[in-house]
């Protein structure tokens, strides 16, 4: 992480439920899901990581989704800030119908 916030690495891997919380990472400027993170709730923390109210730079939220899977469901009940109970039986009703 030191190294990333220091600019040594430009590109930082984890995923979702790692930095949903604590982490000051608004040296960033662009943040690709390429797999939804389960609730709103997990997603907006991620998303709050690249964000300061301070900053004027412009930021970049990148969703990799390919047509007809769960992930694309699962970014549907994000983009309507479902709960996580919601989001859960969508993601059901979606695998009833593969």
């Amino acid at each position: 992480m030191k190294q990333f916030k220091s600019g040594t690495l430009k590109t930082l891997v984890c995923q979702a439920k790692t930095m949903k919380y604590g982490e000051d990472l608004s040296i960033s400027d662009t943040i690709i899901f390429l797999s939804m993170p389960l609730g709103y709730e997990t997603r907006k923390q991620n998303e709050d990581r690249i964000i300061s109210i301070r900053q004027t730079t412009p930021k970049l939220i990148i969703d990799i989704i390919c047509d007809g899977t769960i992930e694309e469901s699962l970014y549907r009940s994000m983009k309507s800030k479902e709960t996580k109970q919601e989001t859960m039986k969508r993601v059901m009703e979606c695998l009833k119908e593969i």
